[in-house]
């Protein structure tokens, strides 16, 4: 009481009310939203603009009656909006919750599906409050642990369908089957995980790989550097579980730098790998090619266009941030891809560029898909595209903007991850011959914010679409997409 005599009325009050939530988040359930709440609705852009009826709320001074009595001057000083950070906003007591509600549910449902994200959260903690009979209060920026809570879901079905990492989660890497490479967002290991079996089996090596690549016979690589450590070097093993390995490196010393190396692929049986930039320490960076236990750069690719000289002019990019990936076409011919080219090998060992990609691959997540004998599917600025060789790239899908990952999908089909869009969706699975399409909507998992949503994968022994989230990685029979409707791809 001596301290909150101390400070203003409009602070003491402001106070109570943060110490009451912070009371309240030790017995009641809580959920965070990062960037809206009720309070927020009106600085929303466009059509989602809107505020909330203020007959539907109250000033939170009822809950504090016996306190009030004793400070009187701390009557009318309790905020009902936020004020900026650390502070409480607008609070619903329970017998308006279930107007509140109504009056959220009507309007969210006038909004575009993609739109309706937003108020996931809100309207998840409204319909919890309103069913257990328990008042509405916000608030942002309090120290308490982040939760979210996730609607109602067949507990038995969700517990059969998902395999939780242990932790804090494995990052996806790279794929050779029905093998999964993941990593340890803590730097100390990296599983190989087999999906033929559910749950699938793990087996961890003792390093953190940021990439990886399997050889057509199974031969394993990565760009690896061992806990706690910031230097990564490539590693050469004979299959993925080998604690034996070779670490190929560039003739002489060892590289410059603090970091190493940065990216890792197979062309053919060959290693092809890429050194990290770091100002004034890397030379200018090429594809390098293995030859026994080193890599070689070869010169006749064109360099990463990188600054090097130490009067760099930081508002303008430092380093492109190339990538060495492989695509294939239907007749297992492979594609070297190098900044906005893919190059084919002669018989002479040179290259030639056959094919002209709409820009450079600069993206980890680079991703393609065989388009019959001589072509592939590949993503280029959240676009889709067809290439053949010697031949300009096609658009597909051109109301698709944010396509994140293409990866092959059951009958000729394609898995198009998505980002953010309109309609809501985290993806489509498109027969391109057809030129149809099926929806993955937010209610073919309820439970699962689309935004966690990481990689799609199609799994042809298992039949299932596997799909790898923040910290778990769940899968839904193909039965339950099928029959989906299809629509026609314009």
């Amino acid at each position: 009481m001596k301290a909150l005599a101390k400070e203003s009325p409009d602070t003491a009050a402001s106070i109570v009310c943060q110490l009451a939530l912070i009371f309240a988040s030790k017995s009641h359930p809580y959920h965070y939203e990062r960037g809206f709440a009720l309070s927020l609705w009106p600085e929303l852009s466009g059509d989602r603009c809107a505020t909330f009826p203020t007959e539907l709320t109250e000033s939170p001074e009822s809950l504090f009656s016996d306190l009030v009595g004793k400070c009187p001057q701390l009557s009318g000083k309790f905020p009902t909006d936020f004020t900026g950070n650390w502070s409480t906003g607008k609070f619903i007591p329970a017998k308006k919750v279930s107007k509140a509600l109504q009056w959220v549910e009507t309007r969210v449902k006038q909004y575009a599906e993609g739109d309706q994200r937003l108020f996931r959260g809100l309207l998840l903690v409204l319909r919890h409050c309103a069913t257990q009979k328990l008042a509405y209060w916000e608030a942002t920026d309090l120290p308490v642990a982040l939760a979210k809570m996730a609607p109602e879901v067949d507990e038995k079905q969700r517990a059969k369908r998902a395999f939780k990492w242990p932790e804090d989660g494995c990052s996806f890497v790279c794929r050779h089957g029905n093998i999964f490479v993941c990593s340890r967002d803590d730097q100390n290991r990296t599983a190989i995980a087999d999906f033929s079996v559910w749950p699938p089996s793990v087996h961890w090596l003792r390093e953190y790989a940021i990439d990886a690549a399997f050889s057509p016979s199974g031969k394993f690589v990565t760009v690896a550097a061992e806990p706690d450590k910031y230097f990564y070097t490539v590693r050469l093993r004979s299959g993925p579980t080998d604690k034996k390995f070779d670490v190929l490196a560039l003739p002489g010393p060892r590289v410059r730098g603090e970091n190493g190396y940065k990216h890792c692929a197979f062309f053919g049986e060959q290693v092809v790998a890429l050194l990290w930039y770091e100002r004034n320490k890397s030379p200018k960076r090429h594809p390098l090619f293995q030859q026994g236990n080193h890599l070689v750069d070869d010169k006749s690719f064109r360099p990463a266009l990188d600054l090097h000289k130490s009067s760099v002019d930081w508002k303008n990019l430092e380093y492109e941030m190339l990538v060495v990936r492989v695509a294939r076409t239907a007749d297992d011919s492979e594609v070297l891809i190098w900044g906005e080219h893919g190059f084919e090998r002669l018989g002479s060992g040179s290259f030639r560029k056959s094919f002209t990609l709409m820009g450079a691959a600069n993206d980890s997540d680079w991703t393609s898909v065989p388009a019959g004998p001589d072509g592939f599917f590949y993503i280029d600025e959240r676009i889709l595209y067809e290439i053949h060789r010697g031949a300009a790239s096609v658009l597909h899908l051109p109301k698709l903007t944010n396509v994140m990952e293409v990866r092959p999908g059951p009958d000729g089909s394609l898995l198009l991850k998505e980002g953010d869009n309109k309609p809501g969706d985290w993806g489509k699975v498109y027969w391109p011959n057809a030129k149809e399409m099926i929806r993955l909507k937010p209610g073919l998992l309820p439970d699962v914010d689309p935004n966690d949503l990481r990689h799609l994968f199609w799994l042809e022994d298992r039949q299932q679409l596997l799909l790898f989230l923040d910290k778990e990685v769940r899968f839904i029979p193909w039965e339950e997409i099928e029959n989906l409707p299809r629509m026609k791809a314009l």
